[in-house]
């Protein structure tokens, strides 16, 4: 989507959550559009990028497969990510800083985080089951079914499984083995909070009051290990907003997007 020719504004990359596609941005993209070229690519395994499930997968393919769909969209983006796609953001900002104008990130999956700080916190016992049913659940046809449901139940909230249609529960079962995937490229992500202490873009995480404690914890961590970083709390939102509740969280971001972001209060 194009800006106005006669308007010079920097580009926009949106990057989606797992079992998800870049159509989730779709009223991010209708308040931006005006103002901002706007990008949301599938990420692998989604829309037309096939995924191959003989080699693990990396988050640096995640960022190479983007930027071939990016082609020759220069200058640096504006970066908007959730969940998985905001770890997928945070990697691409630490590979190529000079391509990232700054960051907006809603509830990012960094994991890596959670575990840096202690492996026997609630927070990292409950990633610890969820990524053991996950993975070991999409070995087999009807585990694909079991370990949709428990992702969607972790990602939406408790018993949502029950109210999917058929073919919503399908999507979420075609989907387990690349969400698996996902679940273990997180699990060894090259971006530590180590690596995301050198970011000097502007970075706004974005977090729902009512979201899982553990999406909470990341979000803290990355805010103390990032300089400078802005968190915004989402009062009555869950970690699937971005979608749940898309006319609310696009307006939130396309301002942060608009915005100076030293204007942007830090709420404790």
């Amino acid at each position: 989507m194009k800006a106005p020719a006669n308007v010079t504004t920097t580009d926009v990359l949106c990057l989606h959550g797992s079992a998800s596609s870049g159509r989730q941005w779709r009223r991010l993209i209708q308040k931006l559009g005006q103002r901002h070229r706007v990008f949301a690519p599938d990420l692998i395994g989604y829309g037309n990028q096939r995924f191959n499930t003989r080699g693990k997968l990396r988050l640096d393919d995640e960022v190479d497969a983007v930027l071939e769909q990016l082609g020759d969209a220069g200058g640096p983006m504006h970066v908007v990510g959730h969940a998985y796609g905001g770890s997928v953001a945070l990697r691409l900002a630490c590979r190529y800083p000079e391509r990232v104008a700054s960051l907006t990130l809603y509830e990012p999956a960094q994991f890596l985080s959670v575990f840096e700080n202690g492996l026997d916190s609630v927070e990292a016992r409950e990633l610890r089951k969820l990524h053991s049913t996950v993975v070991d659940q999409a070995a087999t046809p009807l585990g694909r079914w079991r370990g949709a449901r428990e992702f969607v139940n972790y990602g939406y909230g408790r018993n949502v499984w029950k109210s999917l249609t058929p073919l919503q529960k399908r999507r979420f079962a075609t989907a387990a083995p690349k969400v698996a995937a996902e679940f273990d490229a997180l699990m060894v992500a090259e971006a530590r909070l180590d690596d995301v202490s050198a970011l000097t873009m502007p970075v706004r995480i974005l977090c729902g009051t009512r979201t899982r404690r553990t999406a909470k914890r990341v979000c803290e961590l990355l805010a103390q290990r990032i300089p400078g970083a802005l968190v915004h709390w989402l009062d009555g939102l869950k970690h699937m907003a971005p979608i749940t509740d898309a006319a609310m969280v696009s307006t939130v971001i396309a301002d942060l997007v608009r915005c100076d972001p030293v204007l942007i209060s830090k709420v404790a």
